[in-house]
């Protein structure tokens, strides 16, 4: 297998070692985060009709590597796909095709506003998901809640792992326009090894 950016399963540390290759600057400051892959024994596209599911997490990994900046910009990068994508974190964040990815990104951060969080920089990010897109066990949702997570801890915001959840649902409601269930976000943001929730929310 060709050791290049697209084509190998990443380490965290890998992941650091990339994103300092990308954007350079101080290793200290950059903070890394992981978000799992889910399965489902049962119950699958029933849990926003109030049926019984049976997810868990599992030992896949997208590993987010982020740091502040200086100024306002975002920067988003992925270290398995080509192309970057430019914000600023002042603007206001509508959905575009074109965007890709960042579509799910900028929802999360949509969502933050309207909860009335204040960014004081903007930040930059690489990525890198060992989770195959379209396999069915959510990788869109590790992506929306492992960079809730990430976001939310490096600027200091008090939202709780439930909130998350619900965060990454309403961003697919109200920005992807995508009436999904919250069993794929809840089992993500609160998964624990070797324990079991109800998701009674």
């Amino acid at each position: 297998m060709s050791e290049n950016l697209t084509s190998k399963e990443y380490s965290p540390e890998e992941l650091k070692e990339a994103f300092l290759k990308m954007y350079g600057g101080d290793e200290a400051s950059i903070r890394l985060y992981s978000s799992p892959a889910r399965i489902n024994i049962i119950g699958e596209h029933i849990d926003y009709n109030g049926g019984k599911v049976f997810p868990a997490s599992i030992n896949r990994y997208l590993y987010i590597a982020i740091r502040k900046r200086v100024d306002t910009k975002i920067l988003y990068n992925d270290a398995r796909f080509p192309g970057s994508y430019e914000f600023d974190i002042n603007q206001t964040f509508v959905y575009d095709k074109a965007n890709d990815y960042a579509n799910y990104l900028n929802g999360i951060l949509s969502q933050l506003k309207e909860r009335g969080f204040k960014f004081d920089c903007g930040f930059e990010i690489l990525m890198a998901s060992n989770i195959p897109a379209g396999g069915g066990i959510s990788s869109s949702s590790a992506l929306e809640c492992g960079f809730a997570y990430a976001v939310i801890d490096t600027f200091g915001f008090n939202l709780d792992r439930i909130e998350i959840a619900k965060l990454g649902q309403m961003s697919e409601h109200n920005f992807m326009n995508v009436k999904c269930g919250i069993m794929d976000q809840f089992i993500i943001a609160t998964g624990k090894k070797k324990s079991r929730r109800a998701a009674g929310l």
